[in-house]
């Protein structure tokens, strides 16, 4: 830091220091640390750069001149760049022209030459948001990303969505609350290109920022964009009442492949998932316990589960067995398409999923007084820390008297 002390009487300051710059680079924090000269601080950035800033009150308002990044602009080109840009604001020369000379020189003899003669347009030398972009997609974009048609994309969606509103506006202008409200609509509408949208925007503003075009970056960060009210959807369920409709529909349409009339009735009479069923293999079978191990892996959760299985399930193993009996899956080989089950259920009622299935089963074990651990673990449900800690069976046989009463329902004439 710099310090002063007492000399014949005046009280002379000491300028920052090197060590201490590269400490304060070190620290990765916003701090402001003046320098020994009048008006000349070392802005510090949480990212590690620090930029020489003159901060000079122009007009009864505090007004940043940004000279340049440190260390590639020495400490004494920036105190003497400080005291010619003080002086030539005592003198009444614009703000914006002499930010403009800045970006020219930092010699303070050139500086006051090109400030008084007006060699640099006070209007039209800093660049526009959409001047700035096309730099930054040039130097930047456009050669580090290797996925031809993404590159073209980046650059379509600034063009598309932040062009209108900010195109046109000097980058040292621009407000957080324009942006917010450039970026608002396709921020609530979608969300993800909103958020890409708005990281494209700050790199844009951080390149502007190394250019010494601006002096701070005003892209808001995401916690300053308007929140989007989350609607919940859930998947449509059969209604318990609708089971046997839908097992006699299973049965007698003869339009259903055997795969697929064989994983519908596992998805109804189980409640396993859509992967999980697709993806079972007869090594995975115990059909004398009747029980169907699913992997952790094949998992959701990434548990090992156990399921029993009831006697029109194993019916419907036993039925697909002289076709896939020889292969590695159940349901053929290789396992078929995930869109399989999905489509057949479509078949039914349009409204559907298979999830709607574990759904459905999850309703009748509510409304038939079923204890909500057991059917927690029929549906392979993640148990709280508290109950697995004290809980370590998976309850199989109590499962399996709720399975062959759920089948016996279903199937019931």
């Amino acid at each position: 830091m710099p310090y002063s002390f007492v000399f014949m009487g005046y009280v002379v300051s000491r300028c920052l220091r090197y060590k201490y710059l590269e400490a304060l680079s070190a620290r990765q924090k916003e701090v402001w640390a003046p320098d020994g000269t009048p008006n000349l601080y070392a802005f510090a950035r949480s990212t590690g750069r620090i930029t020489w800033v003159a901060r000079i009150v122009v007009g009864g308002k505090r007004v940043n001149f940004t000279i340049g990044p440190w260390p590639e602009v020495k400490a004494e080109a920036a105190r003497a760049a400080a005291s010619a840009i003080k002086g030539l604001v005592k003198a009444g020369h614009g703000v914006q022209t002499i930010r403009n000379a800045l970006a020219v020189t930092l010699d303070p003899i050139a500086l006051s030459q090109i400030v008084t003669g007006d060699r640099v347009s006070s209007r039209n030398a800093t660049p526009t948001f959409r001047e700035a972009a096309t730099k930054w997609f040039e130097e930047h974009a456009s050669g580090g990303i290797s996925n031809h048609d993404y590159r073209r994309q980046v650059f379509q969606q600034v063009r598309d969505h932040a062009f209108p509103a900010l195109g046109e506006r000097q980058v040292n202008a621009l407000q957080r609350s324009e942006i917010v409200d450039a970026l608002r609509d396709v921020w609530l509408v979608t969300q993800t290109v909103g958020k890409r949208l708005r990281s494209n925007i700050e790199r844009i503003l951080d390149y502007a920022v190394d250019r010494g075009w601006c002096d701070f970056n005003p892209c808001p960060p995401v916690r300053s964009m308007p929140s989007k009210v989350r609607i919940i959807r859930h998947h449509a369920a059969l209604e318990p009442e609708r089971a046997v409709e839908l097992w006699r529909w299973i049965t007698a349409n003869p339009d259903l492949s055997a795969p697929a009339r064989a994983g519908l009735s596992l998805a109804l009479l189980t409640g396993k998932r859509s992967g999980e069923i697709r993806m079972m293999e007869w090594a995975h079978l115990d059909l004398k316990r009747g029980i169907w191990t699913t992997p952790a892996l094949g998992m959701k959760t990434r548990k090992e589960h156990r399921q029993p299985l009831s006697t029109p399930a194993l019916a419907v193993i036993d039925g697909i067995r002289p076709e896939t009996g020889r292969l590695r899956y159940v349901l053929g080989e290789p396992p078929p398409h995930e869109n399989l089950l999905f489509n057949a259920i479509k078949r039914f009622d349009p409204s559907l999923t298979v999830h709607g299935l574990r759904a459905c089963l999850g309703s009748w074990m509510a409304e038939s007084g079923v204890r909500k651990m057991v059917a927690d673990f029929v549906l392979a449900h993640q148990p709280r820390a508290l109950d697995a800690a004290y809980q370590r069976s998976d309850l199989l046989e109590e499962r399996r008297d709720v399975l062959e009463k759920w089948a016996s329902y279903v199937t019931s004439p």
